[in-house]
């Protein structure tokens, strides 16, 4: 609920989810019974509050998903549906990155398809320090080769999530793999937010895509 240059960062990211126009439905998973009544200020919906389990500091993205989406499919969504779960901070979720990886999705024969960011520079030379600032490789390995020698790695950016409607599910039982494919973001396009800092350089990132779209 936290503002984010002038609305809430939850607001922005509903918004950016119904302007894309993909969706039959879209709902909060949450546990604050403020949270419910501000978003239904605004004509969303938080239709369930989410179990006391599943609103700890331990509790998994996966647990909360497969959740929601039982309870979806519950109340008459197909089971051949696809489901996009969106962290209430994508604040730089745009309706084009929904709109691609939708399509990819559909295209794809994976269980999930998640947005993700190449790392800028080479993992495999990584460093690590000690608490006397000395420091040893991450791979020792890696060292003699050059750059452009590595394939890309990349990490999940933390903004949103397609899959379908045993994806999730999976994942928390361990029933069988869940395959897996990445849309691809630039690392400008988002910011996975958890500390200050990220909160800071997501406000930066989005003045600066906003400045160039006028």
């Amino acid at each position: 609920m936290r503002d984010f240059l002038g609305k809430p960062a939850l607001r922005r990211v509903l918004e950016t989810l119904a302007e894309s126009q993909l969706f039959r439905e879209i709902i909060v998973s949450t546990d604050s019974p403020a949270t419910i009544e501000a978003v239904a200020s605004r004509g969303f919906r938080a239709p369930f509050l989410r179990p006391a389990e599943l609103s700890t500091n331990q509790a998994s993205t996966a647990q909360v998903a497969s959740h929601a989406i039982t309870w979806l499919i519950e109340k008459g969504a197909s089971e051949n549906d696809s489901f996009l779960l969106a962290y209430p901070t994508a604040v730089l979720m745009n309706t084009e990155h929904l709109i691609q990886s939708e399509k990819l999705f559909r295209s794809s024969a994976a269980d999930l398809v998640f947005s993700a960011c190449p790392f800028p520079s080479n993992i495999e030379r990584a460093w690590k320090k000690s608490s006397d600032n000395f420091v040893v490789p991450a791979n020792d390995a890696a060292q003699p080769m050059r750059s452009q020698d590595f394939e890309p790695h990349y990490y999940d950016a933390g903004q949103f999530y397609w899959s379908n409607e045993s994806a999730w599910r999976n994942i928390v039982r361990g029933q069988r793999p869940v395959y897996r494919a990445i849309y691809e973001l630039d690392p400008m396009e988002a910011v996975d937010i958890n500390t200050e800092e990220d909160w800071r350089r997501a406000e930066r990132y989005f003045q600066l895509f906003s400045s160039h779209q006028i």
